[in-house]
């Protein structure tokens, strides 16, 4: 059992100063506060529908069901003598949307090498779209948060990472072709996009995941922006999931050589930000 100042910080619930821009969930590597002089890689995780805020008090606790948030969360759980497995809210009595037709495994452990890899090396940033307001996530609101973030926390600028599933596939390759030298590398998972301008960001690595059985976004939306960037020379990496239909991120976040891959990739000069 590690010592209280060895212990991960605990997600911060956040709300933006902007009144337009997204609340969010937020983490820290447990020794962030040992060394100020050090600057830490971050990922930002961008969610699909199903957890998105409806109005409700609590309803950014939905964003722990998936992905880098629940990484985070499993390892909270873990340090405190309790099995990775992340409980979420029962979205049942939630409005329904398409990312919730599918049964998600939120309920299986979460493997401890991978969310002790993610806690501990990463700054990690898990915004929420609220229905009420709209759907999708918005790249000039998602550059707002990032810059918030880099103002308040010790980012390493040359070290930021974007990865999303479903509604948040799309957005992450969005917010990537809305800034193309922000990023390190991107994962987008099971999100389709413009591929007239995938060109922009054929110098960035990118993989992406699909399910061949998605019956929510067609694994065709995924195959024509890999096509697209290979046709541009980009530098990209294809999985696809056999067996998998919609949810094809439990496998992916679940694998602690997707978290490596990016850490394997850092930007070549720090461009200014825009």
């Amino acid at each position: 059992m590690p010592s209280p100042t060895t212990l991960l910080r605990p997600f911060v619930q956040q709300k933006s100063p902007a009144a337009y821009a997204y609340q969010y969930l937020l983490s820290t590597p447990p020794q962030y506060e040992e060394d100020s002089s050090k600057k830490w890689p971050l990922i930002l995780f961008l969610h699909g529908a199903g957890e998105s805020a409806r109005g409700g008090q609590n309803d950014l606790e939905f964003v722990k069901r998936h992905g880098i948030p629940k990484l985070v969360t499993a390892y909270e759980l873990i340090q405190a003598g309790k099995p990775p497995i992340v409980h979420v809210p029962d979205l049942k009595a939630a409005k329904k949307t398409v990312d919730e037709e599918e049964p998600d495994a939120a309920s299986l452990p979460v493997p401890e090498e991978t969310a002790k890899l993610v806690a501990e090396t990463f700054i990690t940033v898990s915004p929420q779209v609220d229905l009420t307001k709209g759907y999708g996530w918005n790249a000039h609101v998602l550059e707002h948060l990032l810059n918030e973030i880099e103002d308040t926390y010790r980012v390493d600028a040359s070290r930021i990472y974007v990865t999303g599933v479903s509604m948040g596939g799309q957005g992450t390759w969005n917010i990537a072709l809305h800034n193309p030298q922000r990023f390190a590398a991107i994962a987008p998972i099971c999100g389709g996009t413009d591929t007239l301008r995938l060109g922009l960001i054929k110098h960035l690595p990118v993989w992406v995941f699909h399910g061949v059985l998605d019956n929510i976004i067609p694994i065709t939306e995924s195959e024509q922006a890999v096509e697209a960037l290979q046709e541009h020379g980009g530098k990209v990496k294809y999985t696809s999931y056999p067996r998998a239909k919609h949810d094809s991120w439990t496998e992916t976040y679940n694998n602690p050589e997707v978290v490596k891959w990016f850490l394997e990739h850092k930007k070549e000069r720090n461009v200014k930000r825009t």
